[in-house]
């Protein structure tokens, strides 16, 4: 039997960086947009990263957002690595992370790990090369600036996971776990398990209520996730 997709969020999931990219993202829209980026009217939770340029522009009065997309990202990715530099290493990795990873890795033939998360390739990779871990861990990935919506994200996911084993992903054995309603609702879309923990800003009661399969606390205990694959 192909391994069970498990396909990770990564901020307030993997990682808790502070709000570090929110902070970035202001920064970024005051220097480069003479402040005509507003990003406070925002629910950033699950968000895909150019989606939250779209609305602080709109917010903000910036016309033709298209245009000064690139323009954003490029400034984005250095000021995000910078801001990074300030943080403890490896202290923004939530508890039970590395050890459930390396649960996991230590049998492929049982999980394949993916990610589907609203960053940008490039501050994906910074934000988990920042807290040690090795952004080829996770083989079957989407994402912020490679589909339109977070569901198109977790397409993209199963599609690579297809093309890797040969058959199709069978969404009944491809987890979501991500800390927002947004990643319940993307998992559900898909007709995926929606496995939610409670590590970012909403609360087990708020995931439970949105729906979830499951929800858990925190990743300390990797009993409820292991007990699907």
């Amino acid at each position: 039997m192909p391994p069970t997709l498990l396909l990770f969020d990564i901020d307030g999931t993997l990682l808790d960086t502070g709000g570090v990219g929110r902070r970035v993202m202001r920064t970024v829209g005051e220097r480069e947009f003479a402040g005509r980026l507003n990003f406070d009217p925002i629910r950033f939770g699950g968000m895909l990263d150019p989606d939250i340029f779209a609305q602080a522009a709109l917010h903000g009065g910036l016309t033709d957002a298209d245009t000064h997309h690139q323009r954003f990202h490029d400034a984005y990715l250095p000021a995000l690595a910078t801001e990074l530099q300030t943080l403890a290493p490896g202290q923004t990795l939530l508890p039970g992370i590395r050890e459930l990873l390396g649960r996991l890795m230590a049998e492929p033939e049982r999980s394949a790990l993916g990610m589907v998360t609203g960053n940008y390739p490039g501050a994906a990779d910074l934000k988990l090369r920042h807290a040690g871990l090795d952004p080829a861990a996770f083989r079957f990935t989407g994402f912020g600036d490679q589909a339109p919506t977070r569901a198109g994200l977790v397409v993209r996911a199963m599609l690579q996971y297809e093309a890797a084993y040969g058959s199709p992903a069978d969404p009944e054995r491809t987890i979501v776990i991500g800390d927002t309603p947004r990643d319940i609702d993307c998992a559900k879309d898909n007709g995926c398990v929606a496995f939610a923990v409670a590590t970012g800003r909403a609360s087990a009661a708020e995931l439970r209520e949105h729906g979830a399969d499951i929800v858990v606390d925190n990743l300390l205990d990797p009993g409820p996730l292991l007990a699907l694959i």
